[in-house]
């Protein structure tokens, strides 16, 4: 029974002393956010992929914590530049490049603490690699409205992608190549987790 108390006690004090993430988005009270009480207040829900809470804007900007639960589906912004923090969790972030004749997607891994700059009219996705969602802080210039979401209109990509996150895959390059007639095919370099 001593023992039981002890080992209570001891994860009582480890909760106790547990950091909380706060995001701050200007001064005052108003603009610090509890990342557990923001999930808290905008759970994501079973069938969703991805799920974004406004914590707030101003003229130049707006700010949202985003919940990845699986995957993005690629798209682009056209009028939003974009800086990505990952809070908690793990992923793969795809970025395209183009060429002449294939599109390119750099595999960026992520991790808490890791950031990216998304400027606007790159294509981007980025894949979970962990089982409870990921969770990103993201900064949108000038303030994003939810509507400048841009699809990448390359059914192969999306289809993989989906594939390999189902098959247990960790993906090291995605190439989407074309032929002249606007169809595709689709290559990755991966190993299964």
């Amino acid at each position: 029974m001593r023992k039981l108390l002890a080992i209570a006690a001891a994860a009582l004090a480890v909760q106790a002393c547990a950091h909380r993430t706060t995001i701050i988005t200007g001064p005052g009270a108003a603009n610090r956010h509890d990342v557990d009480a923001v999930l808290k207040a905008n759970p994501v829900g079973p069938e969703e992929a991805v799920k974004a809470a406004r914590l707030g804007a101003d003229e130049r900007g707006s700010f949202h914590l985003v919940q990845i639960r699986t995957r993005e589906k690629p798209h682009f912004h056209a009028s939003h530049d974009l800086v990505v923090n990952l809070v908690r969790g793990k992923g793969d972030l795809f970025m395209l490049e183009e060429s002449a004749t294939a599109y390119l997607f750099s595999l960026v891994p992520m991790r808490p603490g890791d950031s990216a700059w998304i400027g606007r009219g790159t294509t981007h996705f980025f894949v979970n690699g962990g089982p409870a969602p990921a969770i990103a802080f993201a900064t949108y210039v000038p303030p994003f409205d939810g509507k400048d979401v841009v699809p990448f209109l390359v059914k192969e990509v999306d289809e993989v992608g989906g594939w390999m996150q189902k098959e247990g895959f960790t993906v090291k390059r995605l190439d989407v190549f074309f032929t002249g007639s606007g169809t595709g095919s689709v290559r990755f370099e991966g190993t299964k987790r």
